[in-house]
């Protein structure tokens, strides 16, 4: 996969700066869905991928407002998948077996 290739809204930071990544870019695209799937949008209002990497340094997560155990669940597997520093991502089995 090269950045060109992506949706920019869906890439992982280290795409967009060009370094060296691996399949913890896809478990970023992965916390994109699961806050798409919680709030109904994607974390950015970025129209180009310009505007993202500038919005990027000021992403907060806002805590569902649901207490449903689902949600919270949801919300932290979000929250790790959406970190900026590639290990600091769970891997996908780490996430299938917290999901469990």
């Amino acid at each position: 996969m090269t950045p060109s290739m992506c949706t920019f809204k869906w890439m992982a930071p280290e795409m967009m700066d060009k370094i060296k990544y691996d399949e913890k870019c896809d478990v970023y695209s992965f916390g994109v869905i699961l806050h798409e799937l919680l709030y109904g949008a994607t974390p950015f209002k970025a129209k180009n991928i310009h505007e993202l990497q500038n919005e990027k340094e000021f992403l907060k997560f806002k805590f569902p407002d649901s207490h449903e155990p689902l949600f919270i669940t949801i919300w932290i597997v979000m929250s790790r998948c959406l970190s900026f520093e590639q290990e600091k991502r769970p891997s996908f089995s780490k996430i299938v077996g917290f999901l469990k």
